[in-house]
């Protein structure tokens, strides 16, 4: 699932209610969540994703973090969000091989 753009109170509802009613309905293990659009992250941004992750791990899904930019790196530290109990990888490739998969790649 990308995440693009400001992250308003509306909007994380709507990824709410969208991300739980598709984990549910496509019987989902995992739920990778691509945070590369993601214009900025502040303490509300990054509640927000957490509590999207709470909730994912209430149903069953484990939650997998990829696409962390540089800056939004920096910032996460500065704004002290704990991600300790959340699976981060680097890039989509990565979080699938977290998974168990192995995308073959054409010479």
């Amino acid at each position: 699932m990308p995440i693009i753009g400001d992250i308003s109170e509306y909007r994380v509802e709507i990824i709410i209610k969208s991300t739980l009613d598709s984990s549910m309905n496509l019987d989902l293990e995992y739920m990778m969540i691509d945070l590369s659009g993601i214009s900025r992250i502040n303490n509300t941004v990054s509640s927000y994703l957490l509590n999207i992750v709470k909730l994912l791990k209430l149903i069953g899904v484990t939650p997998i973090f990829t696409g962390f930019r540089p800056d939004l790196a920096i910032k996460t530290l500065e704004v002290e969000v704990d991600f300790h109990d959340i699976v981060i990888t680097s890039n989509l490739e990565s979080a699938l091989s977290h998974i168990g998969f192995v995308l073959n790649k054409k010479l």
